[in-house]
């Protein structure tokens, strides 16, 4: 993990801002839900997240174009990764929270255990 990350408190928990390159250039905030310090298990799942990220992208892909086909009839082709939550309680529990024109107010969640998909729906489920 980068050693320079700047943590901050937002009012869903600890958070901080960092590029995830296998979802785009953009800007991500990772945020530990109900917590308002930084401790070694965020740091853990935080270094897990950067160095699986290719793996998380590649089951992302997959399972949204799945879920929008039926959901929604199309391809969700336009997706922009806006949050990564992370579990206050559970190790390498991550919940992905996405934006598409699909759905522009309910957005697309995804929940992983690890690197294995645990439920996908719209973008609250990234954090329920």
């Amino acid at each position: 993990m980068p050693v320079d990350m700047g943590f901050y408190e937002d009012d869903e928990g600890i958070s901080v801002d960092f590029v995830l390159s296998a979802f785009g250039p953009f800007l991500v905030q990772c945020i530990k839900l109900e917590s308002d310090s930084v401790d070694e298990k965020m740091k853990k799942d935080i270094d897990f997240l950067i160095k699986k990220q290719k793996d998380f992208f590649e089951k992302i892909a997959t399972e949204t174009q799945t879920y929008s086909k039926r959901i929604y009839g199309a391809d969700a082709k336009d997706l922009i990764l806006l949050k990564v939550y992370l579990s206050p309680d559970e190790d390498n529990e991550f919940g992905f929270m996405f934006s598409t024109n699909l759905d522009e107010d309910h957005g697309i969640g995804i929940k992983f255990k690890g690197l294995e998909v645990k439920k996908i729906g719209s973008g609250e489920t990234a954090f329920l």
